[in-house]
């Protein structure tokens, strides 16, 4: 089981880590990242056979702190939503969805309002 992110109190929040999930049938493989409920580790996923190997998932050179950088820039509070060490090392960024639970909800103002905190879009980068 993962460290439950949006939980300051788990043992294991400080752990940088990340997750796939793989599903293999007879349509092929599909591969879900993480990158839905949170950004934190960026890898690359590839697959080889007979015809050759097809990689997918790779950040442009700097994409992995342009990534953070742009998040951080961005007005109405979308840094929060930025996980980091107390020694600095950026864990992960979470969904706006993980980042409104009660104890990060004041610190970000949403574009919308349906529950508590509401929801919103995140921002293009």
């Amino acid at each position: 089981m993962q460290p439950a992110v949006q939980n300051p109190s788990d043992p294991n929040h400080n752990i940088l880590f990340d997750w796939s999930e793989y599903t293999l049938n007879d349509a092929g493989l599909w591969i879900n990242s993480t990158q839905v409920d949170m950004f934190a580790v960026p890898y690359t996923v590839g697959v080889s056979g007979p015809g050759g190997t097809k990689t997918t998932g790779a950040l442009k050179p700097g994409g992995y702190n342009a990534f953070f950088n742009s998040l951080r820039a961005q007005p109405g509070g979308w840094g929060n939503l930025i996980q980091t060490r107390s020694d600095g090392t950026v864990l992960r960024a979470v969904n706006p969805g993980t980042g409104s639970s009660p104890a990060r909800c004041r610190p970000v103002r949403w574009t919308t309002t349906s529950t508590g905190c509401g929801r919103s879009t995140v921002p293009r980068l």
